[in-house]
């Protein structure tokens, strides 16, 4: 939440959880394990993302106009332009299963 506006943009369309500690990618990585890990989708770009990418059921980078870090970029399943290209790989599956077709 670095501009502070994650609780107005948000509303009631999810759980917000605001970083406390200094060491925000210990944090992310932390609350991802103390979900049920195998049923996270972590969404992020910068550098303290990367371990919680690494460690979700599915990890998606996405690289917006700020850009993505590549360490994170290679710590995720997925590489998105946007967040609005990540969530509708999660509404529409068939475009998800195409990305991680092996």
């Amino acid at each position: 939440d670095t501009q502070g506006t994650v609780r107005q943009e948000v509303g009631n369309l999810a759980r917000v959880s605001i970083l406390r500690s200094e060491d925000h990618t210990k944090e992310k990585e932390s609350y991802v394990l103390n979900l049920s890990q195998e049923k996270v989708v972590a969404i992020g770009n910068g550098q303290n993302d990367s371990a919680m990418l690494k460690i979700a059921a599915l990890g998606i980078v996405v690289c917006q106009a700020e850009g993505a870090s590549v360490m994170t970029m290679s710590n995720a399943n997925i590489v998105c332009r946007n967040i609005f290209d990540a969530l509708d790989l999660l509404i529409k599956p068939k475009r998800l299963l195409a990305t991680l077709r092996g």
